[in-house]
């Protein structure tokens, strides 16, 4: 799990939502927001608990938005080219999150199943690519999904047979209008069933692109 400090020397929590190369969403409260207005300078230092490292990057706040759970503080990483140079080879799956493309997925077409937390939660994925899924939740269930954690799946696509179950981690949270996205990444090396996964999956996502194809051409 991230969980990131803003501004090392008063160690004020923040809860990421989203992560890129370029910046970050934080959640924090109104009280520390207060402290942050657009265009100031801080540093934001990302900790993995249970591996025990840490990241330490400097951020500017460029974007603040109201949160049922808080305040919503948008940031650029002030230099992400230094920042991508020295972070270790475990972290870059936390901020490079669209190195495939994603399909928009309609609802029904491909469903997940996801276990973890005590809880359970089926429901259509909004996105789909080689690498993982994106699924928009309620704010009750965004809680039980938090960055970084290991959840169950199985993913159905319509008109298919049994569904596929595999492993997956919990990538990013980003706020959406009444609800919440979340991105999960798969993870290959827990799940046997890998293999059939992706291939399914990229299969898929060539019937889709070649249909948009078929559509220009009409």
């Amino acid at each position: 799990m991230l969980i990131p400090e803003v501004d090392a020397a008063q160690e004020d929590p923040a809860e990421v939502l989203d992560t890129s190369f370029g910046g970050c969403a934080l959640l924090v409260s109104a009280q520390v927001a207060a402290r942050f207005p657009d265009g100031a300078h801080t540093h934001v230092r990302f900790t993995r608990s249970r591996e025990g490292d840490s990241q330490l990057m400097a951020v500017e706040v460029v974007r603040r938005a109201p949160n049922p759970e808080g305040v919503l503080l948008g940031t650029r990483f002030i230099q992400p080219e230094t920042f991508a140079t020295r972070l270790a080879t475990p972290w870059w799956r936390y901020f490079n999150r669209r190195g495939t493309l994603r399909i928009p997925c309609a609802q029904g077409q491909v469903t997940v199943r996801l276990v973890g937390g005590g809880s359970s939660l089926e429901t259509s994925l909004a996105n789909l690519a080689v690498d993982g899924f994106g699924v928009g939740v309620s704010q009750s269930d965004r809680a039980r999904l938090l960055p970084g954690a290991e959840v169950r799946a199985a993913l159905s696509f319509q008109g298919g047979s049994k569904p596929l179950r595999f492993i997956s981690r919990v990538v990013h949270v980003s706020p959406q209008a009444r609800r919440f996205l979340v991105g999960c990444a798969f993870e290959g090396e827990k799940t046997p069933e890998f293999p059939a996964l992706q291939d399914r999956v990229s299969r898929w996502i060539g019937a889709w692109q070649r249909a948009q194809i078929a559509r220009k051409d009409e």
